[in-house]
């Protein structure tokens, strides 16, 4: 492929001084990190997924990230590191990644936006059958981060301040984070809210909770 353009020609980052650097030592050359292999995949606008497995019953992490506007993907394997990049040649953006550590099965089905604007970024983490993840993230960015912000779609929406983590599990929501008002899809299982760590009365009617800071 050609790399003059893309990616430093090939080269990454300057090393010194860097995380990498310290942790590997003298196992990491001077100067510039190569890249001898890399592959390079254009994504788009879509949403990716990149398993980094260690060999078969070893650890290994998937790698999500949701989709933005003109996006490469370059992948590395090579001096012992496996090295992922993400690119877009946009003015500004937000790269909304999640990482699943895993040993053997995958345990998340998707990684999906509720909704993404200027402010802030919801997203739902859904798990295969049989496993206990189903989960909500509502994030605001620094500059938004002080103020209430609202971020929804039509099956859960929330009114937070900073950040909010909701996960369903069987019959309790737990729910994390400054919350002023949260409507969510929970299922017909679920029972009660538990809200930073207590139980909180919260109306919980065919599979939708509703509460709201009175």
């Amino acid at each position: 492929m050609e790399t003059d353009d893309d990616l430093n020609g090939g080269k990454l980052w300057d090393l010194e001084g860097s995380n990498m650097k310290k942790n590997h030592g003298a196992n990491v050359p001077a100067g510039k990190f190569d890249l001898p292999n890399p592959h390079k995949r254009e994504m788009g606008k879509k949403a990716w997924e990149l398993p980094v497995g260690y060999g078969k019953d070893k650890p290994g992490v998937v790698i999500r990230m949701l989709g933005g506007d003109d996006t490469t993907v370059y992948r590395d394997i090579g001096q012992g590191v496996t090295t992922t990049i993400a690119e877009r040649r946009v003015p500004e953006t937000a790269f909304v990644v999640l990482h699943e550590p895993y040993k053997g099965e995958m345990r998340i089905e998707d990684f999906e936006a509720i909704q993404k604007t200027d402010s802030g970024v919801a997203v739902r983490v859904v798990g295969e059958k049989g496993t206990d993840v189903n989960d909500r993230i509502f994030l605001a960015y620094r500059e938004q981060s002080k103020e209430p912000l609202k971020l929804g779609d039509k099956s859960d929406e929330m009114t937070f301040l900073g950040f909010a983590h909701v996960r369903v599990a069987g019959k309790d929501v737990l729910v994390t984070g400054d919350v002023k008002k949260m409507k969510l899809d929970v299922g017909r299982k679920a029972k009660k809210l538990i809200l930073n760590g207590e139980e909180t009365p919260a109306d919980i009617n065919k599979g939708t909770l509703s509460y709201e800071v009175r």
